[in-house]
């Protein structure tokens, strides 16, 4: 049974430009221009220390002082809601069994980049050393997984809401944050996720689902970095290119993995999200979708 449409609420213009979105897009501008230029020196000078420079100076606390000056209550506005112990379970298997299919899309569109543009793979450095896994989680999972939720999830998202409904706050800041890693290479992964992590935040009114399923993503792409770190950069894109001359068979492979392996995984995915759903959302509720309200229903 399809939902049932309910009312279209009005929302209020902004009475001025201090209301309106201008301020978070000069923030956000400003904090990507950081990002890119001296974020990407310190990164370039020390990897570890210019990754928590970055995520904690150049994102976490510009969006504080952001909300502070606005006198917006912290809690409210990135929704530190303690999730439910079934939640966390069910976004733990959501995020895995969604990882084969972004990581197939990704690859196929990197193939194209590698063998079409011509475009070079950033490398990313290894750690190594006896306590090298637990500081790769810590710098390259867990950080960004909280700082960078913290931003587009609960700075972003939650003040587009405010201003034209879930719908379009949830693609707007999916969008920005796939740009928000200025590499081609990796932009449908994050704009994919940045859509689940966003339902997800809306759904059960908790931004530590979409942090928790932030760093499981990441952790996921850190353990494959160290199971590939024994081959050479170098080889692998003239591998790339030279596969990329046998299109007719990289097609037929990647249909082949996408039909086995990618959609059921990503089904399979969806039918724990639905689950999330099912905790939070019940028969009779209101839920606001792109500025109409929609009575929740069952068959």
């Amino acid at each position: 049974m399809e939902p049932i449409e309910v009312v279209t609420p009005q929302y209020e213009k902004p009475r001025s430009w201090r209301d309106g979105l201008l301020p978070l897009h000069l923030l956000f501008i400003v904090m990507a221009l950081l990002f890119l230029i001296l974020g990407s020196l310190l990164q370039h000078y020390n990897f570890k220390i210019g990754i928590l420079a970055t995520e904690f100076g150049m994102l976490v606390l510009p969006a504080t002082l952001y909300m502070l000056i606005r006198k917006n209550n912290i809690k409210q506005q990135f929704r530190f809601n303690l999730p439910k112990g079934s939640d966390i379970w069910n976004m733990l298997l959501a995020s895995i069994f969604f990882v084969p299919f972004v990581a197939l899309v990704n690859a196929i569109i990197n193939v194209w980049l590698i063998y079409g543009l011509k475009i070079q793979t950033p490398q990313i450095p290894v750690e190594t050393g006896p306590l090298a896994p637990l500081i790769s989680f810590l710098i390259a999972a867990a950080t960004p997984g909280f700082c960078e939720e913290f931003v587009f999830r609960g700075l972003l998202l939650t003040e587009y809401e405010k201003k034209m409904g879930y719908f379009q706050a949830a693609l707007i800041s999916a969008l920005l944050f796939g740009m928000f890693h200025y590499n081609l290479m990796n932009f449908f992964g994050p704009f994919a996720l940045g859509l689940v992590f966003a339902w997800v935040m809306q759904v059960t009114n908790s931004i530590w689902l979409a942090m928790l399923g932030h760093m499981i993503n990441n952790t996921l792409a850190v353990i494959m970095l160290y199971m590939s770190a024994g081959t050479d950069p170098e080889q692998s894109v003239k591998a790339l290119e030279q596969f990329g001359n046998m299109w007719p068979l990289m097609a037929g492979i990647s249909i082949i993995v996408l039909f086995i392996i990618a959609l059921p995984s990503a089904y399979v995915s969806t039918l724990f999200l639905k689950s999330i759903r099912r905790q939070h959302l019940k028969a009779d509720d209101q839920l606001s979708i792109a500025k109409r309200h929609f009575k929740v229903v069952y068959s």
